[in-house]
């Protein structure tokens, strides 16, 4: 069966309510006295020289006493999220700002749509009226999402986006969850930044969208096209008309997507009930030492750095926080 899915695109400042996933390492409430030492072996931290250790050091002292100070300021009432020691915390800021990887392509010059994408969602029977006041596709039964991707080192948050948004979408309307090619997007879709490792691409979810509405084959399998650009380059492996393994190749076809109104409560909230997950662009910058709790961290004129797939929305009574 060839499939016809709307994809959809949104931009907006996030809040999260879930808890980060992490090693043995300490939680938030247990960071009084965590040393580097203890750092490196919780997170398997090696380095290559010592000046290099050294510098590292000196990133994640800086790091742990700003988790330390909004913490103290977050129990005190200040906030309603936890920041937590991570994989990250001794990246610098110009690492950190790469692995988000999105950076608006030049040519759209503002443009919101293309002829391959509409404006608004298709409405499919669920009127705004009948909007459920929460959404949670992460308890979909069956489920509709697959396992949380880690991109390493190359900015390629959107092709990791795309596919799983195109997975969700296909799940969605037929049962079948697939995981599929992230690697297929970073090695075909045109044009790919080579320096990954200096800001990631000009790209964003429609580019891949648009990518495979066009295209003659359907979207690999994981298994059958692997994901190779986990260390920082987005090129590794030619884009290939075919998968290694052709039993690997879905019946997943991409017809177009649609765009989200920018920064609209209301029409997210419709999109994601109506149709399913969203790709969203986000301000990510200080997600980073993000660890638990509603994201309250959102601030004026933010800088759009980051691709993730949006999955819900919900009110936190007790706080009367609202909360994607």
């Amino acid at each position: 069966m060839r499939f016809a899915p709307l994809f959809l695109v949104a931009a907006l400042c996030v809040g999260g309510s879930s808890a980060a996933t992490s090693t043995g390492a300490p939680k938030w409430d247990q960071l009084d006295g965590y040393t580097f030492e203890r750092y490196t072996a919780d997170h398997g931290k090696q380095y290559a020289t010592p000046a290099e250790s050294g510098r590292r050091s000196k990133v994640f002292k800086r790091r742990l006493a700003a988790i330390l100070e909004h913490n103290h300021n977050a129990a005190a009432g200040g906030s309603s999220y936890k920041m937590g020691v991570n994989h990250l915390t001794d990246r610098t800021d110009a690492e950190l700002r790469g692995l988000n990887g999105y950076a608006p392509d030049p040519a759209d010059k503002n443009k919101e749509t293309s002829a391959d994408q509409k404006q608004q969602p298709a409405a499919n029977g669920v009127t705004k009226a009948a909007l459920p006041a929460a959404l949670d596709y992460r308890l979909n039964q069956p489920a509709v999402l697959s396992a949380v991707k880690n991109q390493g080192s190359c900015g390629d948050c959107w092709a990791v986006t795309s596919t799983a948004t195109i997975e969700s979408h296909f799940a969605l309307l037929t049962g079948n969850l697939y995981v599929l090619s992230i690697q297929q997007l970073v090695s075909c879709v045109p044009p790919f930044s080579k320096d990954a490792q200096g800001g990631g691409t000009p790209l964003w979810p429609r580019a891949a969208f648009d990518y495979l509405a066009k295209a003659k084959e359907s979207i690999s399998e994981e298994w059958g096209y692997p994901y190779l650009s986990y260390y920082g380059d987005p090129l590794r492996g030619e884009c290939k008309k075919q998968p290694n393994n052709t039993l690997a190749t879905t019946d997943v076809a991409v017809t177009g997507s649609v765009v989200v109104p920018t920064n609209s409560a209301e029409d997210t909230i419709e999109a994601l009930a109506n149709k399913g997950p969203l790709a969203v662009v986000v301000d990510a910058s200080a997600w980073p030492a993000y660890e638990s709790g509603i994201f309250d961290g959102c601030k004026g004129n933010i800088t759009l750095d980051h691709v993730v797939q949006l999955v819900g929305y919900g009110t936190d009574e007790a706080l009367g926080k609202n909360y994607w």
